[in-house]
């Protein structure tokens, strides 16, 4: 992305019509795939120094998120823009109003399965700043070091090869 919205927050375009899993493939095969980092480093993602959308925008985001054991777990986020969050392909989360980023700002629960997870984000705003906070805590509301982030990698290799691996 960023993709045009010319019918507001309801808008879906081709990462919300499949599985996270095939719009990984698809979008590996077709070069569509960013993988960088803001400058910044204080746990905000800067989705607009990263991509420079313009205005009107929205921009997905997909991160695996990888646990031995199914866990218990909260995702926490604070963004500037209009937000919807799924897991494994499961719509959990949709807030359709503009605040400023602020960390910690919702929460949402969730059930991570054992092993590979798909985390996809998506982020609407009209104007301005576009980006998010983003942590996972467990049900206790602390961090779990079980609970790592990107591919493994035998899932990297297939990922990579266009295979799935899953």
């Amino acid at each position: 992305a960023p993709f045009k919205i010319t019918r507001g927050f309801q808008q879906s375009f081709w990462p919300e019509e499949k599985s996270i899993a095939e719009w990984w493939d698809s979008a590996r095969e077709q070069g569509r795939l960013e993988n960088r980092r803001d400058s910044q480093f204080d746990g905000y993602i800067n989705l607009k120094e990263i991509l420079h959308p313009g205005y009107n925008s929205c921009v997905y985001a997909i991160l695996p998120i990888i646990t031995p054991s199914v866990k218990k777990a909260r995702f926490q986020f604070g963004m500037n823009g209009k937000l919807k969050v799924w897991l494994n392909d499961d719509l959990v989360m949709t807030l359709n109003e503009l605040n400023p980023a602020m960390i910690d700002r919702y929460s949402v629960p969730v059930r991570l399965r054992p092993g590979l997870n798909w985390l996809m984000v998506r982020l609407d705003k009209p104007f301005g700043e576009l980006g998010f906070y983003f942590r996972v805590l467990n049900a206790a509301g602390k961090a779990d070091p079980e609970i790592s982030f990107g591919l493994p990698p035998q899932v990297a290799r297939d990922v990579g090869n266009g295979t799935g691996g899953f």
